[in-house]
């Protein structure tokens, strides 16, 4: 992506039936009352604490907090909080929409900000945004700058990042057994061994499954979580992968860490023909008024745009 896909004025949201949504009475204040509430998750400082949004979140979060605990918040719990308060505010006001079919205003605020939870559960993984906890997502960090393609690959950065090494230092094909840690040490200094380094000195040892062994100062590994997760407890309490086992706290953060599925789907076009950039509103799920035809998976999908200006190759 060039950076377009990033700026919400590019979209146009058009609902379940064809129908494009008026950007300043329908889309914005419903995104600006994610925006809010997701800051407010997220401990990012309020530009104005006073506003209407600003006091939803609080609400939303208070309400919340004094009915459960706040290891029992969850971010999908505390966002549709303040969804309810908010159409709760506007409840008097509501007056009828026209030009948009079946659909009634409610329900049109109601389907875009699910596009916006779509959103979110793409930078989290998250099947549900009601496994996430409310108290860690302040310790999320979106990184900085645009999202980009790669033209080769994320192999070419490997690649690239390899060149700088001496010819032989990566191997490739080789299965580990077991990782050995705390290994007994003497003669150390500042946990890293004395100048006089031998294998014995080195406080991790990996086991192949060829019969080999490596020493190192350091082991990172980045296994999926699911092979993490069958890697630090055997059925019969013990750890398959490291020796001695992991201390508790964190092989019960292992086992409690939850991941979903993010599926990408790219679609080439025979030609451009100026494709536009949507976001996809749909009627719920269990919804008289939806069309049968729109799959269920479809439901979940935020947005269509092309990668980059005028690719004819859409995400």
């Amino acid at each position: 992506m060039d950076g377009s896909s990033e700026d919400p004025t590019r979209f146009s949201t058009v609902a379940e039936g064809g129908f494009e949504l008026d950007r300043s009475s329908l889309v914005e204040p419903v995104s600006t009352l994610f925006k809010s509430l997701m800051d407010y998750a997220q401990k990012k400082p309020a530009v104005d604490n006073n506003n209407d949004f600003h006091n939803i979140a609080l609400k939303s979060f208070k309400s919340l907090s004094s009915s459960s605990s706040n290891g029992g918040l969850s971010v999908g719990s505390f966002l549709r909080k303040g969804l309810d308060l908010y159409l709760a505010s506007k409840e008097k006001e509501q007056e009828e929409v026209f030009g948009y079919g079946n659909w009634k205003k409610k329900s049109l605020e109601e389907g875009v900000f699910q596009v916006y939870e779509n959103t979110q559960r793409t930078y989290t993984s998250a099947g549900d945004l009601s496994t996430l906890d409310y108290v860690a997502e302040s310790e999320y960090r979106m990184c900085s700058g645009e999202e980009i393609t790669i033209a080769k690959g994320y192999m070419s950065i490997i690649q690239y990042l390899a060149s700088a090494l001496p010819p032989g230092v990566i191997q490739l094909g080789k299965r580990v057994k077991q990782i050995e840690w705390q290994i007994q040490m003497v003669d150390m200094e500042n946990g890293y061994g004395s100048n006089e380094t031998s294998d014995y000195n080195r406080p991790v040892k990996i086991h192949f499954c060829d019969g080999s062994t490596m020493v190192a100062d350091h082991v990172i590994v980045t296994v999926s979580l699911g092979v993490l997760k069958a890697a630090v407890v055997e059925e019969d309490g013990s750890s398959a992968l490291f020796s001695p086992p992991l201390p508790s706290f964190k092989t019960e953060a292992i086992r409690r860490l939850g991941f979903g599925v993010v599926n990408k789907l790219f679609v080439q076009l025979n030609s451009n023909n100026n494709f536009p950039f949507l976001q996809m509103v749909f009627h719920k799920a269990d919804s008289e008024l939806r069309r049968e035809e729109v799959p269920w998976w479809m439901r979940k999908t935020a947005s269509m745009f092309p990668i980059y200006e005028n690719s004819n190759v859409l995400l």
